[in-house]
């Protein structure tokens, strides 16, 4: 969720704060494919209080590149799609609800897209702006990356459901990538407890309610970024842990 803190030491909702705990890393490897043809991988790990992770192509040239497996898939480029249901200040109801929502929460400022990480950027100086939740800052030449650190009170218990998905070049949807699901909680007597990642299944795409009926009257299109530019920052390191513990 765009909930998100940072591993060390974890700021949580209602002024508590918290030790992020570490666990050994359980890795989940789920196989993306384009019709018959294998078009990448998507390797999720839970630890240090969150999951975090990657979509790495297996096409192109030579060389392999992110974007011969968008391409191939039929679309532009590459993000992610997260659904949050559960007990959490920042899930009224229970949820479901994506994240994050548009135009941000808990703080956090995000764009009207669905998509979970930013692919546009509001006016300079825009109260919780952070440009390391921008699609740019997680895509690198080969792969696409993922992290989730959430936090919140005693009590809290959320579960994710995260799928890749292939975008147009304005940002609309192409189609689903494959996907899989997680949960978090904050126990009275165990402290953090992170879910091992599962995969969704083949062809497990979310339903109207996960869809359709939450991103009704976003905005769809948008002038940048195009994936040309995106590629072009393979080389940063990446600096950012996303996304729910200030932002459901």
């Amino acid at each position: 969720m765009k909930l998100h803190t940072h591993k060390v030491i974890v700021p949580v909702i209602g002024l508590v704060w918290i030790s992020a705990q570490f666990w050994t890393a359980q890795a989940l490897t789920i196989n993306v494919n384009a019709g018959a043809a294998n078009i990448g991988q998507i390797v999720v790990n839970s630890g240090g209080g969150g999951v975090s992770g990657d979509f790495t192509s297996t096409v192109g040239g030579p060389p392999v590149t992110l974007q011969a497996a968008a391409t191939q898939a039929g679309g532009d480029h590459f993000d992610w799609y997260q659904i949050v249901s559960g007990t959490h200040p920042l899930i009224p109801g229970g949820g479901p609800q994506v994240d994050p929502l548009p135009g941000g929460q808990g703080g956090q400022w995000a764009d009207n897209l669905p998509w979970y990480w930013d692919e546009t950027q509001p006016a300079a100086g825009t109260p919780g702006y952070d440009a390391s939740y921008q699609l740019s800052a997680n895509t690198f030449a080969t792969r696409l990356h993922f992290e989730d650190y959430p936090g919140g009170p005693v009590g809290t218990s959320i579960t994710f459901n995260t799928w890749l998905v292939c975008l147009n070049a304005n940002g609309s949807f192409n189609c689903w990538e494959g996907g899989f699901s997680w949960t978090w909680a904050n126990n009275a007597a165990g402290g953090v407890v992170v879910g091992a990642p599962a995969a969704l299944g083949a062809g497990v795409v979310p339903t109207a309610a996960q869809y359709t009926a939450l991103i009704g009257g976003f905005a769809t299109s948008i002038p940048e970024p195009t994936s040309v530019a995106l590629l072009g920052m393979g080389l940063l390191v990446l600096v950012c842990v996303r996304r729910v513990a200030n932002n459901a």
